[in-house]
């Protein structure tokens, strides 16, 4: 079966030790080989391309002549619902769910990696795994003194990560929606974190259409912990907001945005009327989005964008008004400088504020 490589979207560190897996890579038997002997790559594989690639050639070897699976045994804790995921196979994937023993472990997360640090030295620093990782990955992982780069490096499947979190890392929408619909009838559909505190929300947030965001919105709506989802923050200090700035458009990142400020607003009107407050005059009130929020580089979400459309290009546009006049009239290069512009730094108005007279040259009305 063809996969939908249009459905996969994979955004992840590459690997430091990227060379050695190249031949590790080129390796594997992929004719007579069993499933379990291509996918021993995954306890090395750092690099997304190459996990999704294996996870293709896998997913082929699962799928048994008679309409079901082939007997699997999978290294770092992965089930076929995993490999379906990483490969965007919805084929395996509709196999996996009427599969009682994968269904049985619908939620189940892979294999982890830890690292702890004892001084600040990076000869300090020391890697416990629940299998062996191969010397050259360890090697690169010593030299390194910062944890969140050393799992950058470590194998992507060893990071304790759920079928659902490896659906949303990839972008496979129709997949994540379909897995999600399962998940909750299961009632098993709860907002983990793998070892990178990348929640449900975080990969959503950085990978998936707004439909898939919407979604997960409506399952945790109700929750007395749907703030917290909202205002989660990944290993590198990354909010909801920052993840979105790497999707193309801004819509998730509007939406997401609204969620935090709608959300807060009526916890705070809550808390205002129980300690006998006016809204607006009550202490303690939560702040209302995390448009503030600074990640492991120094830098808010909206910086982020700035950073995205080209900084220079913005000061080009703050010096020169008649080029900011063209983009009012012309449109924007993308949609995000569009948004910059229009309702981050007010430099143009946006197009449903200005007059009908203010849209079109004078010369138009008049010849």
């Amino acid at each position: 079966m063809d996969v939908n490589n249009s459905q996969i979207n994979p955004s992840f560190p590459s690997s430091a030790a990227k060379e050695t897996q190249l031949e590790a890579l080129k390796a594997i038997p992929t004719n007579g080989a069993s499933c379990g002997e291509v996918a021993k790559a995954f306890t090395e594989l750092t690099d997304i391309k190459m996990l999704v690639e294996t996870a293709q050639v896998v997913a082929g070897l699962l799928k048994s002549a008679e309409d079901g699976l082939n007997d699997w045994d999978l290294p770092c804790d992965l089930t076929p619902l995993h490999i379906a995921c990483l490969a965007g196979d919805m084929e395996l994937l509709q196999l996996a769910l009427k599969n009682d023993v994968c269904r049985s472990r619908i939620d189940q997360h892979t294999a982890s990696c830890s690292t702890t640090t004892t001084s600040s030295t990076p000869d300090s620093i020391t890697i416990t795994t629940t299998i062996s990782v191969t010397a050259a990955i360890a090697a690169n992982a010593a030299r390194l003194q910062d944890p969140g780069e050393i799992r950058n490096i470590l194998p992507i499947a060893m990071n304790h990560d759920t079928a659902l979190h490896f659906a949303l890392l990839t972008g496979w929408n129709e997949g994540t929606l379909t897995l999600m619909e399962a998940l909750s009838k299961l009632g098993k559909l709860e907002n983990t974190t793998n070892d990178k505190r990348n929640s449900l929300f975080s990969l959503a947030a950085s990978h998936s259409s707004l439909e898939v965001v919407r979604e997960l919105c409506s399952h945790f709506m109700g929750s007395e912990n749907y703030r917290a989802h909202l205002f989660h923050k990944s290993e590198d200090q990354k909010t909801l907001l920052h993840c979105a700035v790497e999707q193309d458009d801004h819509e998730v990142f509007r939406y997401l945005q609204r969620e935090q400020m709608e959300t807060t607003d009526n916890i705070n009107r809550d808390l205002a009327r129980k300690h006998g407050y006016r809204h607006l005059d009550f202490p303690g009130r939560l702040p209302i989005s995390t448009r503030d929020d600074k990640d492991r580089d120094g830098n808010t979400p909206e910086e982020l964008i700035a950073l995205k459309i080209g900084l220079d290009h913005i000061q080009k546009l703050r010096d020169n008004p008649r080029l900011l006049e063209q983009k009012r009239y012309n449109g924007c290069d993308s949609l995000w400088e569009e948004y910059y512009l229009q309702d981050i730094t007010f430099l143009i108005d946006p197009v449903s504020w200005i007059p009908l007279w203010k849209k079109k040259p004078l010369s138009y009305f008049f010849g």
